[in-house]
Formats: structure tokens, sequence, C-alpha cells
């Protein structure tokens, strides 16, 4: 019987073997069920159940990997680590070592953030936080969970040369 997760968001797989400009982002099939049961187990605010998940040991090697590659990595750790007896020993090392990263990128982000919206405020320029530098304060047990690579803000157009300059 299939997972009722894997069916309920099948693969595209027309679009999996288009050439892609991404093409090593995309999901293998073997972490497929892997990534999409911790995405789902997050959403649902749920423990992760891995008797669900095949025990394919090249999923398990490759989880942390694509994981990172699909800004999933925080929440496979989060979800996993409750799961800690039924996850191999070197996939949580591994999601441990990226959480470690991802907390320590996630502290720095915030001190640029709090000094660019310090600087804003000082400067009176209206700023709205977006994307991940908001979801992560606002829907995430702890914001390093939501992966980011940047900070994106909006500041009203009239005001964007002295953001520009402030920054």
């Amino acid at each position: 019987m299939q997972d009722p997760i894997v069916q309920e968001h099948p693969r595209d797989i027309a679009a999996e073997q288009a050439p892609s400009r991404d093409a090593e982002r995309s999901f293998r099939s073997s972490t497929w069920p892997l990534l999409l049961r911790v995405a789902a187990s997050a959403v649902e605010g749920s423990s992760i159940d891995t008797r669900r998940i095949p025990s394919n040991t090249h999923g398990w090697a490759a989880l942390a990997g694509d994981a990172e590659a699909h800004g999933l990595a925080p929440l496979a750790h989060f979800c996993l680590a409750q799961r800690r007896d039924a996850t191999p020993e070197a996939t949580v090392q591994q999601l441990e070592a990226l959480m470690l990263r991802h907390r320590l990128w996630h502290r720095e982000r915030t001190v640029v953030l709090e000094e660019i919206l310090e600087a804003f405020q000082r400067a009176s320029i209206d700023t709205i936080v977006l994307k991940g530098a908001a979801l992560a304060w606002t829907i995430y047990p702890s914001p390093a969970l939501r992966a980011m690579s940047d900070i994106d803000l909006l500041v009203p157009p009239a005001a964007a040369p002295a953001a520009q300059l402030v920054l």
C-alpha cells in the first residue's frame, strides 16, 4: 500500500524529465517520500511516522543533502529528532550539523536585520519585512527552522533612494 501523503502529492514525472536549468535541485526518487513526509509533518504539527517511510538506505543517505538543497534541512532535523530511534545515526549527525549552521546563519541574519530596521527607523523609512525573515518569526516553532539565503524588505518607492543610502 502506498503512503497516502505520497498519493496526495504525486511527483510530476514529465516536469522532472524535462531539461531543467536547476537539475541538481530536483527531487531524487529515493528522498521524495522522506522529504514529503517531513514537510507534511511540519504542516500538520505532528510527529513524523518513520514507519511509513521506505527503509531505502540510499534515501536516508541522501536525505540531509537533498533537504538542504530544498531548504528543508532545519525542518527535517526538527521532525526526525523526535524519532531519533528510527533514523540512521549518520543522517541524524548530518542534520544536526546543518541545523547548527542554520542557527548560526539565522543569528547573524537577525543581527543584520535589526541593524537595518533600526537604521531605517532613524531615517523615518517605513519598512515591511517579507518572506522568510517574516515567516521565521511568525509561523515556525523556532525561527531557525526557516531556511533563508537573504532578507527581503519592502520600502515605499519614494523612499528607495534614501533606503539605499542608509544601507
